[in-house]
Protein backbone atom coordinates (compact mmCIF):
# COMPACT_ATOMS: atom_id res chain seq x y z
CA UNK A 1 0.00 0.00 0.00
CA UNK A 2 3.05 2.12 0.51
CA UNK A 3 4.24 1.97 -2.47
CA UNK A 4 0.85 2.91 -4.43
CA UNK A 5 0.13 6.35 -2.15
CA UNK A 6 3.68 7.16 -2.90
CA UNK A 7 3.08 6.71 -7.25
CA UNK A 8 -0.32 8.13 -6.40
CA UNK A 9 1.01 11.25 -4.89
CA UNK A 10 4.43 12.15 -5.60
CA UNK A 11 3.70 14.64 -8.24
CA UNK A 12 1.91 17.33 -6.36
CA UNK A 13 4.29 18.33 -4.07
CA UNK A 14 7.01 17.72 -6.63
CA UNK A 15 5.55 19.95 -9.22
CA UNK A 16 4.50 22.32 -7.01
CA UNK A 17 8.34 22.85 -6.08
CA UNK A 18 9.32 23.02 -9.53
CA UNK A 19 7.25 25.15 -10.42
CA UNK A 20 8.33 27.69 -7.18
CA UNK A 21 12.09 27.30 -8.29
CA UNK A 22 11.29 28.20 -11.56
CA UNK A 23 9.05 31.36 -10.86
CA UNK A 24 12.35 32.11 -7.74
CA UNK A 25 14.66 32.11 -10.56
CA UNK A 26 12.84 34.13 -13.23
CA UNK A 27 12.24 36.51 -10.32
CA UNK A 28 15.78 36.75 -9.35
CA UNK A 29 16.70 37.26 -13.12
CA UNK A 30 14.30 39.78 -14.19
CA UNK A 31 15.41 42.08 -10.93
CA UNK A 32 17.21 45.19 -11.54
CA UNK A 33 18.74 45.49 -8.06
CA UNK A 34 19.92 41.79 -8.80
CA UNK A 35 21.39 43.17 -11.87
CA UNK A 36 23.04 46.04 -10.58
CA UNK A 37 24.62 43.67 -7.47
CA UNK A 38 25.74 41.15 -9.81
CA UNK A 39 27.32 44.62 -12.28
CA UNK A 40 28.97 45.38 -9.14
CA UNK A 41 29.98 42.24 -7.60
CA UNK A 42 32.19 41.54 -10.95
CA UNK A 43 33.78 44.47 -9.93
CA UNK A 44 34.40 43.95 -6.56
CA UNK A 45 36.06 40.54 -7.65
CA UNK A 46 38.40 41.66 -9.88
CA UNK A 47 39.31 44.31 -6.91
CA UNK A 48 39.81 40.97 -4.46
CA UNK A 49 41.90 39.18 -7.19
CA UNK A 50 44.03 41.76 -6.86
CA UNK A 51 44.92 41.43 -3.43
CA UNK A 52 46.74 39.17 -0.97
CA UNK A 53 43.75 38.02 0.86
CA UNK A 54 45.50 35.94 3.46
CA UNK A 55 47.19 39.74 4.69
CA UNK A 56 43.73 40.52 6.30
CA UNK A 57 45.02 43.67 7.83
CA UNK A 58 47.23 44.64 5.34
CA UNK A 59 43.87 43.65 2.95
CA UNK A 60 41.42 46.15 4.87
CA UNK A 61 43.80 48.99 5.22
CA UNK A 62 43.47 49.42 1.69
CA UNK A 63 40.23 48.82 1.16
CA UNK A 64 39.24 51.52 4.05
CA UNK A 65 42.13 53.71 2.02
CA UNK A 66 40.19 53.20 -1.19
CA UNK A 67 36.66 53.62 0.63
CA UNK A 68 37.61 57.77 1.51
CA UNK A 69 39.49 58.14 -1.65
CA UNK A 70 36.31 57.59 -4.13
CA UNK A 71 34.00 58.84 -1.50
CA UNK A 72 35.89 62.37 -1.19
CA UNK A 73 36.21 61.94 -5.05
CA UNK A 74 32.29 61.87 -5.11
CA UNK A 75 31.68 64.42 -2.37
CA UNK A 76 33.47 66.52 -4.03
CA UNK A 77 31.51 66.26 -7.57
CA UNK A 78 28.58 66.71 -5.25
CA UNK A 79 29.70 70.06 -3.78
CA UNK A 80 30.83 71.34 -7.34
CA UNK A 81 34.79 71.32 -5.36
CA UNK A 82 36.45 72.31 -9.43
CA UNK A 83 33.26 73.26 -11.08
CA UNK A 84 34.07 76.46 -13.28
CA UNK A 85 31.12 77.46 -14.17
CA UNK A 86 29.27 80.56 -12.48
CA UNK A 87 27.41 79.35 -9.10
CA UNK A 88 23.96 81.11 -8.73
CA UNK A 89 23.24 83.22 -6.17
CA UNK A 90 20.32 84.19 -4.49
CA UNK A 91 17.60 83.67 -1.58
CA UNK A 92 18.17 80.43 0.58
CA UNK A 93 14.79 78.91 1.63
CA UNK A 94 14.80 77.04 4.50
CA UNK A 95 12.17 74.70 3.64
CA UNK A 96 13.70 73.87 0.60
CA UNK A 97 16.71 72.93 2.28
CA UNK A 98 14.28 70.46 4.49
CA UNK A 99 13.11 68.89 1.34
CA UNK A 100 16.26 68.39 0.08
CA UNK A 101 15.91 71.23 -3.29
CA UNK A 102 19.24 71.93 -4.64
CA UNK A 103 20.36 75.38 -5.59
CA UNK A 104 21.87 74.16 -9.50
CA UNK A 105 21.08 75.61 -12.89
CA UNK A 106 21.37 73.28 -16.44
CA UNK A 107 24.65 73.53 -16.68
CA UNK A 108 25.51 72.35 -13.05
CA UNK A 109 23.72 69.75 -13.43
CA UNK A 110 25.14 68.47 -16.51
CA UNK A 111 28.53 69.11 -15.03
CA UNK A 112 27.99 67.16 -12.23
CA UNK A 113 26.52 64.15 -14.40
CA UNK A 114 29.37 64.06 -16.65
CA UNK A 115 31.75 64.10 -13.80
CA UNK A 116 30.16 61.34 -11.99
CA UNK A 117 30.26 58.94 -15.59
CA UNK A 118 34.24 59.61 -16.12
CA UNK A 119 36.03 56.68 -16.15
CA UNK A 120 36.63 55.00 -12.84
CA UNK A 121 39.99 53.19 -11.25
CA UNK A 122 37.81 50.33 -9.91
CA UNK A 123 34.43 50.13 -11.93
CA UNK A 124 32.90 51.40 -15.33
CA UNK A 125 32.67 54.83 -13.58
CA UNK A 126 34.14 57.56 -10.92
CA UNK A 127 30.30 57.06 -8.85
CA UNK A 128 29.95 53.28 -9.73
CA UNK A 129 33.60 53.06 -7.99
CA UNK A 130 32.70 54.65 -4.37
CA UNK A 131 29.56 52.13 -4.46
CA UNK A 132 31.53 49.11 -5.56
CA UNK A 133 34.23 49.61 -2.54
CA UNK A 134 31.43 50.76 -0.11
CA UNK A 135 29.51 47.74 -0.24
CA UNK A 136 32.35 45.34 0.02
CA UNK A 137 33.71 47.30 2.75
CA UNK A 138 29.99 47.42 4.71
CA UNK A 139 29.72 42.81 3.41
CA UNK A 140 33.18 42.18 4.27
CA UNK A 141 32.75 44.02 8.14
CA UNK A 142 32.31 41.12 10.83
CA UNK A 143 35.60 39.51 8.86
CA UNK A 144 37.57 43.03 9.33
CA UNK A 145 36.54 43.11 13.25
CA UNK A 146 36.40 39.33 13.34
CA UNK A 147 38.98 39.60 16.22
CA UNK A 148 37.14 42.33 18.23
CA UNK A 149 34.34 40.38 18.07
CA UNK A 150 35.67 37.66 19.65
CA UNK A 151 37.62 39.16 22.16
CA UNK A 152 34.97 41.44 23.03
CA UNK A 153 32.55 38.57 23.57
CA UNK A 154 35.29 36.45 25.36
CA UNK A 155 35.76 39.58 27.61
CA UNK A 156 32.40 39.49 28.48
CA UNK A 157 31.69 36.26 29.22
CA UNK A 158 35.06 36.35 31.85
CA UNK A 159 33.69 39.21 33.88
CA UNK A 160 29.93 37.20 34.33
CA UNK A 161 31.78 34.21 35.51
CA UNK A 162 33.77 36.74 37.69
CA UNK A 163 30.63 38.08 38.84
CA UNK A 164 29.31 34.29 39.96
CA UNK A 165 25.76 32.96 39.83
CA UNK A 166 23.43 30.38 38.64
CA UNK A 167 24.86 30.54 35.05
CA UNK A 168 28.43 30.85 35.50
CA UNK A 169 28.32 27.02 34.20
CA UNK A 170 26.48 28.54 31.25
CA UNK A 171 29.11 30.90 30.98
CA UNK A 172 31.60 29.10 30.90
CA UNK A 173 30.63 26.81 28.20
CA UNK A 174 30.01 29.41 26.17
CA UNK A 175 33.60 30.54 26.86
CA UNK A 176 34.80 27.17 26.32
CA UNK A 177 33.23 27.29 22.56
CA UNK A 178 34.28 30.69 21.44
CA UNK A 179 38.24 29.84 22.76
CA UNK A 180 37.60 26.91 20.09
CA UNK A 181 37.09 29.09 17.06
CA UNK A 182 40.07 29.92 14.47
CA UNK A 183 40.32 33.15 13.21
CA UNK A 184 43.28 31.68 10.42
CA UNK A 185 41.03 32.44 7.39
CA UNK A 186 41.73 34.48 4.09
CA UNK A 187 39.43 37.31 3.58
CA UNK A 188 36.01 36.07 1.53
CA UNK A 189 33.83 37.50 -0.43
CA UNK A 190 30.21 36.37 1.25
CA UNK A 191 28.08 38.01 -1.55
CA UNK A 192 26.45 34.41 -2.21
CA UNK A 193 26.77 33.16 1.32
CA UNK A 194 24.65 36.83 2.26
CA UNK A 195 21.83 35.97 0.09
CA UNK A 196 21.72 32.27 0.70
CA UNK A 197 21.16 33.02 4.70
CA UNK A 198 18.80 36.11 4.23
CA UNK A 199 16.60 33.30 2.31
CA UNK A 200 16.81 30.61 4.17
CA UNK A 201 16.33 32.82 7.18
CA UNK A 202 13.27 34.34 6.13
CA UNK A 203 11.90 31.64 4.05
CA UNK A 204 8.13 30.40 4.62
CA UNK A 205 7.39 29.57 0.67
CA UNK A 206 8.23 26.04 1.82
CA UNK A 207 5.50 25.47 4.37
CA UNK A 208 2.66 26.63 1.90
CA UNK A 209 3.98 24.29 -0.61
CA UNK A 210 3.80 21.78 1.52
CA UNK A 211 -0.06 22.76 2.85
CA UNK A 212 -1.04 22.66 -0.97
CA UNK A 213 1.03 19.58 -1.70
CA UNK A 214 -0.55 17.42 1.75
CA UNK A 215 -3.68 19.15 2.56
CA UNK A 216 -6.18 17.39 1.25
CA UNK A 217 -5.25 13.60 1.74
CA UNK A 218 -7.54 12.23 4.00
CA UNK A 219 -9.90 14.66 3.49
CA UNK A 220 -9.89 13.14 -0.71
CA UNK A 221 -10.31 9.98 0.55
CA UNK A 222 -13.35 10.86 2.62
CA UNK A 223 -14.84 12.95 0.40
CA UNK A 224 -14.20 9.74 -2.44
CA UNK A 225 -15.20 7.03 -0.13
CA UNK A 226 -12.02 5.48 -0.32
CA UNK A 227 -12.42 4.86 3.29
CA UNK A 228 -15.64 2.92 2.99
CA UNK A 229 -13.43 0.74 1.89
CA UNK A 230 -10.82 0.87 4.22
CA UNK A 231 -13.39 0.32 7.06
CA UNK A 232 -13.79 -3.15 5.37
CA UNK A 233 -11.09 -4.10 4.24
CA UNK A 234 -8.68 -6.48 6.35
CA UNK A 235 -5.90 -4.05 7.33
CA UNK A 236 -8.64 -1.36 8.45
CA UNK A 237 -8.95 2.40 8.50
CA UNK A 238 -5.90 2.64 11.56
CA UNK A 239 -3.09 0.46 9.34
CA UNK A 240 -4.15 2.89 6.32
CA UNK A 241 -3.84 6.27 8.27
CA UNK A 242 -0.33 4.82 9.16
CA UNK A 243 0.98 3.76 5.88
CA UNK A 244 -0.28 7.23 4.92
CA UNK A 245 1.53 8.70 7.58
CA UNK A 246 4.70 7.25 6.51
CA UNK A 247 4.20 8.28 2.76
CA UNK A 248 3.67 12.23 3.44
CA UNK A 249 7.02 11.64 5.63
CA UNK A 250 8.73 10.25 2.85
CA UNK A 251 7.78 12.48 0.36
CA UNK A 252 7.91 15.70 2.59
CA UNK A 253 11.37 15.07 3.06
CA UNK A 254 12.00 13.87 -0.99
CA UNK A 255 10.03 17.67 -0.89
CA UNK A 256 11.91 19.50 1.33
CA UNK A 257 16.03 18.47 -0.11
CA UNK A 258 14.48 18.87 -3.59
CA UNK A 259 13.50 22.62 -2.50
CA UNK A 260 16.87 23.38 -0.57
CA UNK A 261 19.16 21.92 -3.36
CA UNK A 262 16.97 24.47 -5.53
CA UNK A 263 17.76 27.02 -3.26
CA UNK A 264 21.10 26.36 -2.93
CA UNK A 265 21.40 26.55 -6.54
CA UNK A 266 19.77 29.37 -6.95
CA UNK A 267 21.09 31.44 -4.50
CA UNK A 268 24.67 30.54 -5.03
CA UNK A 269 23.77 31.64 -9.02
CA UNK A 270 24.96 28.09 -10.24
CA UNK A 271 28.08 27.70 -8.48
CA UNK A 272 27.41 26.06 -4.46
CA UNK A 273 31.12 26.59 -3.92
CA UNK A 274 30.87 29.77 -4.41
CA UNK A 275 29.19 29.76 -0.75
CA UNK A 276 31.67 30.48 1.90
CA UNK A 277 31.02 26.95 3.69
CA UNK A 278 34.20 26.93 5.86
CA UNK A 279 33.93 30.55 6.91
CA UNK A 280 33.13 30.89 11.03
CA UNK A 281 29.57 31.51 11.50
CA UNK A 282 30.45 34.90 13.24
CA UNK A 283 32.09 36.06 9.99
CA UNK A 284 28.95 36.59 8.51
CA UNK A 285 27.07 39.37 9.47
CA UNK A 286 24.21 39.64 11.13
CA UNK A 287 25.93 36.84 12.89
CA UNK A 288 28.17 38.12 15.59
CA UNK A 289 25.99 37.00 18.21
CA UNK A 290 26.30 33.40 17.96
CA UNK A 291 28.81 32.39 20.22
CA UNK A 292 29.08 28.29 19.21
CA UNK A 293 32.05 27.47 17.47
CA UNK A 294 30.42 26.30 14.16
CA UNK A 295 31.34 26.79 10.43
CA UNK A 296 28.86 28.15 7.84
CA UNK A 297 28.21 24.82 6.59
CA UNK A 298 27.59 23.43 10.26
CA UNK A 299 25.30 26.25 11.08
CA UNK A 300 22.92 25.78 7.60
CA UNK A 301 22.64 21.94 8.28
CA UNK A 302 21.69 22.63 11.96
CA UNK A 303 19.38 25.01 10.66
CA UNK A 304 17.95 22.91 7.84
CA UNK A 305 17.76 19.96 10.06
CA UNK A 306 15.21 22.00 12.72
CA UNK A 307 13.61 23.30 9.96
CA UNK A 308 12.86 19.90 8.47
CA UNK A 309 11.56 18.60 11.52
CA UNK A 310 9.46 21.74 12.10
CA UNK A 311 7.96 21.18 8.30
CA UNK A 312 7.42 17.47 9.11
CA UNK A 313 5.04 19.05 12.14
CA UNK A 314 3.43 20.88 10.15
CA UNK A 315 2.15 18.32 8.04
CA UNK A 316 1.07 16.03 10.88
CA UNK A 317 -1.22 18.87 11.88
CA UNK A 318 -2.69 19.07 8.22
CA UNK A 319 -3.40 15.90 8.19
CA UNK A 320 -5.04 16.17 11.27
CA UNK A 321 -7.14 18.82 10.00
CA UNK A 322 -7.87 16.95 6.66
CA UNK A 323 -9.13 13.64 8.88
CA UNK A 324 -11.28 15.67 10.76
CA UNK A 325 -12.66 17.44 7.65
CA UNK A 326 -15.37 15.93 5.59
CA UNK A 327 -14.41 17.24 2.39
CA UNK A 328 -11.52 19.10 0.92
CA UNK A 329 -13.36 22.75 1.43
CA UNK A 330 -13.21 22.34 4.74
CA UNK A 331 -9.47 21.34 4.88
CA UNK A 332 -8.67 23.79 2.48
CA UNK A 333 -10.10 26.37 5.09
CA UNK A 334 -8.62 24.29 7.82
CA UNK A 335 -4.97 24.42 6.27
CA UNK A 336 -5.52 28.07 5.56
CA UNK A 337 -6.12 28.82 9.09
CA UNK A 338 -3.04 26.79 10.31
CA UNK A 339 -0.59 28.14 7.32
CA UNK A 340 -1.92 31.63 7.75
CA UNK A 341 -2.21 31.58 11.90
CA UNK A 342 1.42 31.11 11.94
CA UNK A 343 2.37 33.38 8.96
CA UNK A 344 0.21 36.67 10.51
CA UNK A 345 1.83 36.18 14.67
CA UNK A 346 5.10 35.74 13.32
CA UNK A 347 4.94 38.45 11.40
CA UNK A 348 2.97 40.93 14.39
CA UNK A 349 5.23 39.25 17.13
CA UNK A 350 8.60 39.67 16.47
CA UNK A 351 9.39 38.36 19.22
CA UNK A 352 8.84 35.31 18.21
CA UNK A 353 11.80 35.21 16.44
CA UNK A 354 10.49 33.23 13.18
CA UNK A 355 10.03 30.09 15.22
CA UNK A 356 6.88 30.07 13.96
CA UNK A 357 7.84 29.54 10.51
CA UNK A 358 10.53 27.46 11.10
CA UNK A 359 13.71 30.10 11.62
CA UNK A 360 15.71 29.08 14.04
CA UNK A 361 18.86 31.57 14.08
CA UNK A 362 17.22 32.44 17.96
CA UNK A 363 18.17 29.18 19.16
CA UNK A 364 22.46 29.37 18.42
CA UNK A 365 22.11 33.27 20.04
CA UNK A 366 23.87 34.30 23.11
CA UNK A 367 23.63 32.12 26.12
CA UNK A 368 21.77 29.04 23.99
CA UNK A 369 22.03 26.38 26.59
CA UNK A 370 19.41 25.13 29.21
CA UNK A 371 20.40 23.78 32.53
CA UNK A 372 18.45 20.39 32.53
CA UNK A 373 19.03 18.20 35.44
CA UNK A 374 22.80 19.09 36.14
CA UNK A 375 23.54 18.91 31.82
CA UNK A 376 23.69 21.64 29.61
CA UNK A 377 21.31 20.76 26.68
CA UNK A 378 21.36 23.52 23.30
CA UNK A 379 18.23 25.13 22.70
CA UNK A 380 18.20 23.66 19.06
CA UNK A 381 18.21 20.59 20.92
CA UNK A 382 15.40 21.02 23.08
CA UNK A 383 13.41 22.78 19.82
CA UNK A 384 13.92 19.90 18.30
CA UNK A 385 12.85 17.23 20.87
CA UNK A 386 9.46 19.22 21.34
CA UNK A 387 8.53 19.65 17.81
CA UNK A 388 9.19 15.81 17.74
CA UNK A 389 7.26 14.92 20.80
CA UNK A 390 4.48 17.20 19.12
CA UNK A 391 4.60 15.56 16.06
CA UNK A 392 4.54 11.64 17.98
CA UNK A 393 1.49 13.29 19.30
CA UNK A 394 -0.47 13.98 15.87
CA UNK A 395 0.42 10.58 14.99
CA UNK A 396 -0.92 8.73 17.72
CA UNK A 397 -3.63 10.82 17.90
CA UNK A 398 -4.38 10.63 14.23
CA UNK A 399 -3.70 6.46 14.11
CA UNK A 400 -6.18 6.30 17.45
CA UNK A 401 -9.14 8.39 16.04
CA UNK A 402 -9.14 7.53 12.42
CA UNK A 403 -11.22 4.31 12.58
CA UNK A 404 -13.72 6.21 14.35
CA UNK A 405 -14.03 9.59 12.47
CA UNK A 406 -13.98 7.38 9.25
CA UNK A 407 -16.86 5.73 10.69
CA UNK A 408 -18.65 8.93 11.43
CA UNK A 409 -18.47 10.10 7.70
CA UNK A 410 -19.77 6.48 6.36
CA UNK A 411 -23.40 7.01 4.96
Amino acid sequence: MLKTLLKQQWKKPILLILLFCLMLMLQIDGSLDHQNKEKYHSYQAAYMHNHDLWQREAFFEMLNADVAQTRQVVDAIRNFIDYEGEIPEGQIDVMDILVGKQYLDYDMAVWRSQMYDQPGKLSDTVFNDSLVVSDLSNRLGNQEAFKDIIENNTEILKRAIRRGGSNVPVYEKCLSQLTQIKDDFSVTDTYHTDDLLSYLESDWYILVILALAFYSLFSSAIQQKITNIVLVSKNGMRRYALIQLFAVLVLTLGGLALYYTGAFWLYSYGDPTGVCWALPIQAINGYEEILLDQKVWQYVALSLGLKSLFCILLVSVLQCVSLFSKNNIISTLGAALVCGGLLIINKVLPETQGLLIGCCKSLFEGLCYLPIGGQLIPYSAVFAAGVVLATAFFWVLIIIVSKSVARRWVK
